[in-house]
């Protein structure tokens, strides 16, 4: 325990200080009990959590004010196309499964059962 939270350790002036001194092989401590280091502990998990939060704000705030950082506006907000280079097989592949995806939803799956039904529809 003294290891892995070495301020729990007992004082130098602490009559426990003797007994576990030629034991193990550590520091004097600062003697906190176990709910006071657990106090130490949320403490620093607050302040952490303050400091990532503001740092996450200060950094969104640089983003959106500094229009210098050529961050897209607007319509080409949501528009890829500028940022990434694609060959030609590729849209082509890109742009059938797009089109297979987009009536997924409306004609469901061609699978077999619907290829039959559609015999059976066309008979």
């Amino acid at each position: 325990l003294y290891r892995q939270f070495p301020a729990m350790a007992p004082n130098a002036s602490s009559p426990d200080w003797p007994e576990l001194e030629g034991e193990v092989e550590f520091q004097p401590g600062k003697g906190r009990s176990a709910g006071v280091q657990s106090s130490f502990q949320l403490i620093a998990l607050a302040v952490t959590s303050a400091m990532a939060v503001v740092s996450g704000l200060i950094v969104g705030v640089i983003l959106k004010w500094c229009t210098f950082l050529g961050q897209p506006v607007g319509d080409r907000l949501f528009e890829d196309s500028p940022l990434w280079t694609l060959s030609e097989l590729e849209k082509q592949k890109s742009s059938a499964s797009r089109m297979e995806g987009s009536r997924a939803p409306l004609l469901g799956s061609l699978g077999r059962g619907d290829i039959r039904l559609q015999e059976l529809k066309s008979s």
